[in-house]
């Protein structure tokens, strides 16, 4: 879901700034939304990324996870007393908390098991997963723009910025960050069948759009550092601007890699930079992917194409669906776009005259291409109609449609 990076991006932000700050307010807002954002099921890999982050601070500032024990304790507290129906329900139903993965993980397929080489099985799909922003293109059934999440430039800078935060892994911001992506890739890619599927990345975007953020302001302080006539230590800033009066200051602790050290014409620079990236990514969207008419699937095509058409009729048609078992009446965009019409599902294919066509309303037949043979049975109840063809976009043939204005005869 989208509101998943929501979810992660202040759940993080405010364990973090509540461990610097040792303010249990923060930790108090942390266990409000995460136990919520449970709620909504696709947050779970957040606990993980918690759990580590929480691991993180007990290894590397112990003194400060110990003299935050208590805020903690109060962050648990209060996800325990929202999420406790939660808890009884899986409780009560422990196959439903890991559905998707028994549905979709390898190990609960027989994937891994089928293999020939396990380690090396898992090794391809870890490769797949951890690349899917940069090599290999998305193959979930929702989106398959033909390439990979990101285009070039922008991929480039993502590796740029996860260098960077590896680089200063033992901050918290960037060891979280870090620990977010990396769940996505192992628990959204590697563990599933056919990765990289865009779907399961969503949790990780906020993770993704920082570091390439990271890696475009490195980027410019390089750049800077080289125009200028200085070197540059990265990141840091400390010397790409030795006259600044602000030597890497304790009190920036969320700015991002060192702006504040870069000069007012390389920080336009950089916006336009940005602008730039956005508008092209943007043209490339709705100026290439969104005419090519690629759909979910070809069901997802059909009903959508007629569910627009069946939304300009009139209440009190009646629509006989010859769409079964590919398609139903029940589905989500024929529900949505054309829900006001009475429907009837001929979900067994026609053997002679049907019986259950009503005379003096309006009746609309819809035949799938594999069914429309049976349009001879309607002829013989509803003379003179004939189906007419409705193309797709490349010329096939998406559904057929037969419209009687109550000349039907039982």
């Amino acid at each position: 879901p989208v509101y998943d990076p929501l979810f992660a991006l202040v759940v993080l932000g405010a364990l973090i700034e509540g461990m610097r700050r040792g303010d249990r307010r923060w930790f108090i807002l942390a266990g409000v939304v995460f136990s919520l954002s449970l709620y909504f099921w696709g947050t779970r890999l957040l606990a993980v990324v918690i759990i580590v982050l929480g691991l993180y601070y007990l290894l590397t500032e112990r003194r400060r996870f110990w003299s935050n024990l208590g805020h903690w304790l109060a962050f648990t507290a209060v996800g325990l007393a929202i999420d406790l129906p939660l808890f009884v329900q899986f409780y009560s139903h422990p196959d439903d908390f890991l559905a998707r993965m028994n549905q979709l993980g390898v190990f609960q397929t027989g994937h891994v098991a089928r293999a020939a080489e396990p380690v090396r099985f898992l090794a391809e799909q870890f490769t797949r997963s951890i690349l899917a922003f940069n090599v290999y293109p998305d193959t979930s059934p929702f989106y398959h723009p033909g390439i990979p999440l990101l285009r070039p430039v922008m991929a480039t800078l993502l590796v740029v910025g996860i260098g960077y935060a590896l680089w200063r892994w033992r901050r918290p911001p960037e060891f979280a960050l870090l620990m977010l992506f990396l769940g996505a890739v192992v628990f959204g890619g590697m563990l599933l069948v056919t990765p990289p599927q865009a779907n399961h990345y969503v949790i990780a975007l906020p993770a993704v759009a920082i570091f390439m953020a990271l890696g475009l302001v490195n980027v410019g302080q390089y750049l800077a550092g080289i125009w200028g006539g200085q070197g540059s230590r990265g990141a840091e800033g400390q010397i790409a601007n030795p006259k600044s009066k602000i030597q890497n200051p304790k009190s920036a602790r969320w700015q991002v890699a060192g702006t504040h050290h870069l000069p007012p014409a390389t920080c336009y620079l950089l916006l336009a930079v940005t602008l730039l990236l956005a508008a092209d990514d943007a043209g490339w969207y709705f100026g290439r992917y969104s005419p090519s008419r690629v759909f979910g699937d070809l069901n997802t095509e059909a009903a959508y194409f007629l569910g627009n058409r069946l939304g300009e009729v009139e209440p009190g048609a009646k629509v006989y669906f010859f769409g079964a078992p590919r398609i139903f009446s029940d589905f989500p965009s024929l529900r949505f776009l054309a829900g006001h019409l009475e429907w009837y599902n001929v979900a067994e294919p026609l053997t002679g005259q049907p019986e259950f066509i009503t005379t003096g309303d309006r009746s609309i037949f819809v035949f799938l291409p594999e069914r429309v043979n049976e349009a001879e049975y309607v002829a013989e109840v509803c003379p003179g109609e004939r189906p007419a063809a409705v193309p797709r976009y490349n010329g096939e043939v998406l559904y057929y449609w037969l419209e009687a204005a109550g000349n039907c005869r039982p």
